[in-house]
């Protein structure tokens, strides 16, 4: 299952990044796992430039802006490869 976390403080961005995100989601099969974080005190905690972003299992791949649908799907595809790839290796 792949984790992933949008922050935000629940804008019209953060929502953007929401939509584009489960827009994205549709491409695959797979299970996850979606948090959203817009507490100003959790936000504080990460060290990112600004909101929205999003982390893919802790990983921050997107910050500040609103990425697209398909720079998501990339996203989301290099790392179910990466996983696919360690997954041999062991």
């Amino acid at each position: 299952m792949i984790k992933l976390t949008i922050l935000g403080v629940g804008c019209h961005r953060h929502q953007a990044l929401r939509n584009n995100l489960l827009d994205a989601l549709k491409a695959f099969r797979f299970k996850v796992c979606l948090q959203e974080e817009s507490a100003i005190e959790t936000l504080m905690q990460y060290p990112i430039s600004g909101t929205p972003s999003l982390l893919i299992d802790g990983k921050i791949v997107v910050e500040n802006r609103v990425a697209s649908v398909a720079e998501l799907r990339r996203l989301l595809r290099r790392h179910l490869e990466k996983i696919h790839l360690e997954s041999l290796e062991k």
